[in-house]
């Protein structure tokens, strides 16, 4: 299998320009599970399959580690769109189909920028608190065409990511699970993010 290793920012993918035919949905699953292990196999973030596609130039496909499949990645879109305009050798501007629609990318230079469209706060089905810890933490739910919960520390907590982090990931509000944030100020004008990333092992 010919594949390449692409990273945005440090979150790191493999990406297949082409995808093995004799492969179902289960099978793409379990070949993602099988490469994007750190210890055993490739290691990334995610698998990006890239297919032919009749609304834009091109449709990215994105599994998580655990197989499962996401709308879309920001960095993932911006691995792609480079790959797809090194590949291509187009103009730089694309639009690239994606499970959250078709997306606006553009490449100039060593930047590429992915129009990801405007950030929507879920309204009052969805949490504005979670249970943490025996805490009570203010929360919102963010749609960027995936599911993200952000979540308010006071300034300069730190919090046990990989403990709360899949705690929320599945939360009620969320049947297709979601993306979790963990938000603090650590100074004047300053914010930390740390992020758990949906379909994680």
């Amino acid at each position: 299998m010919i594949f390449e290793k692409w990273h945005g920012i440090g979150n790191d993918f493999v990406l297949l320009g082409s995808v093995p035919g004799d492969l179902d949905r289960a099978g793409l699953a379990d070949l993602a599970i099988a490469v994007c292990r750190r210890t055993f196999g490739i290691g990334a973030d995610g698998l990006l399959l890239g297919f032919e596609s009749e609304l834009g130039d091109a449709r990215m496909v994105m599994l998580n580690p655990d197989g499962s499949e996401a709308e879309m990645c920001g960095n993932g879109l911006r691995c792609f769109a480079r790959w797809f305009h090194e590949q291509s050798g187009g103009s730089g501007q694309y639009q690239i189909e994606t499970g959250a629609g078709v997306l606006f990318c553009r490449i100039e230079g060593d930047l590429v920028a992915v129009e990801m469209g405007r950030a929507t706060v879920l309204g009052d089905s969805f949490p504005t608190f979670v249970e943490l810890g025996g805490r009570r933490f203010e929360s919102r739910c963010v749609n960027m065409g995936n599911p993200h919960l952000v979540v308010f520390l006071e300034e300069g907590e730190e919090v046990p990511l990989e403990k709360w982090g899949p705690e929320l990931e599945v939360h009620p509000a969320f049947p297709d699970r979601t993306n979790v944030h963990f938000l603090s100020q650590v100074g004047k004008g300053e914010l930390r993010q740390l992020t758990w990333e949906r379909g994680q092992e």
